[in-house]
Order: C-alpha cells, then sequence, then structure tokens
C-alpha cells in the first residue's frame, strides 16, 4: 500500500452460480485481524482493495479460488490538465494498461467522458478531447474563460485482455475468472481556464 494512504478492503465469496455473499471487510492494511470467512460453498473469491490520498486513488480486484492472492496496487498516477477543449498530459502506457478514461464537467450539464485504449495511445503521453463545438447542437461543449474544470483521469490495468475485458459487462467486475485481476489509478483534479 502506499505510504500516506488511507486503505479499506473487502472479500466477497463467489458462489458457484455466481452470488455474491460478503465475506469480510476492514479499513486497515490487511495481516492479522484481518480475516474474512472460508465459505465452504464458494466457488472463489473477490478481493477488492483500495487506496486513498485525495486527490488520488488506486485500487484493484482480484479473483482467487485458492486463498487470498498477491495483492499488489498500481502506483499513483500524475496527470496535468489545460485549455479549452481539455489537454491531459503525463500520460503513460504501461505494459498492462488497457485504457485511460476521462470524465470532464466545468458547471454546465455537459460531461464529456473519453476512454482512450493503450493501442490508440502508442507512445503519446497527451491526450485532448475533441471540440464538437462544429457539431449541430454541440455549441456548449468546450469551457468557456472562468469556468472551473473538473476532471477525474483513471489508468485500468488488467492480466486479461481489452478483449476479455469487454466481454466483462459492470456488473461481472467482482466475478472475475480465477487467477485474474483489474486494478486502476485514479486522479482527480481540477483548473479555472484564464
Amino acid at each position: 500500500m502506499p505510504s500516506g494512504y488511507a486503505p479499506f478492503w473487502m472479500a466477497t465469496a463467489v458462489t458457484p452460480n455466481e452470488t455474491l455473499l460478503r465475506a469480510g471487510t476492514g479499513a486497515g492494511p490487511g495481516g492479522a485481524g484481518s480475516e474474512y470467512l472460508d465459505l465452504a460453498f464458494a466457488d472463489r473469491y473477490s478481493f477488492i482493495a483500495f487506496a486513498e490520498s485525495p486527490p488520488n486513488l488506486v485500487g484493484g480486484i482480484f479473483a482467487s479460488a485458492a486463498g487470498t492472492p498477491a495483492i499488489t496496487l498500481p502506483t499513483a498516477i500524475n496527470p496535468s490538465l489545460s485549455g479549452s477543449p481539455v489537454s491531459v498530459t503525463n500520460l503513460a502506457a504501461s505494459a498492462n494498461l488497457l485504457v485511460y478514461t476521462i470524465n470532464a464537467d466545468w458547471g454546465t450539464p455537459v460531461v464529456v467522458n473519453a476512454t482512450i485504449s493503450k493501442t490508440y495511445l502508442g507512445n503519446a503521453t497527451e491526450y485532448t478531447l475533441p471540440d464538437l463545438t462544429a457539431l449541430s447542437g454541440f455549441g456548449d461543449t468546450l469551457p468557456q474563460s472562468g469556468d472551473t474544470v473538473n476532471v477525474t483521469v483513471s489508468a485500468v490495468e488488467s492480466s486479461l485482455t481489452l478483449e476479455e475485458m469487454a466481454n466483462q459487462d459492470d456488473a461481472d467486475l467482482f466475478l472475475l475468472p480465477d487467477g485474474t485481476n483489474v486494478t486502476f489509478a485514479e486522479k482527480y483534479l481540477n483548473y479555472v481556464l484564464p
């Protein structure tokens, strides 16, 4: 766990019929006193671990049918922001990166979301959200001078391939196959557009 981060963990039993049962939770770093229920009917467990030190959050889901797996949380990310359209810099494509997600809003009903795959990012370290203002009905999709721009950037990594991950719907993240994991590093940032 990263130094200075507040941890939280949860163990969830997964039955052969894929019913989920909470088997234990805690807000400490694990170790002694961090036991979870060993349910004989469980097919496998999903171990969820998070650590937070605002504005950063790191976490992951780790599936195991044979006891507690080795849990390693990802390194915090440190992107930077600027401009209109929003430009995110200091991105990096680690070995297990699946995607970066960028969610931006600036106090209007407009929320812009982008998902960038490792392949699309390539060697680039910057991504600029698209300027959609030329499209009919999208005239207010850029922040204006004086707007506070709020952005959450997440790096999602996994032992699964992007195709395998795409075949898991959001509800199935607790139902990962035995021996697999999904981790993420997230940072919340904001700036006032000059």
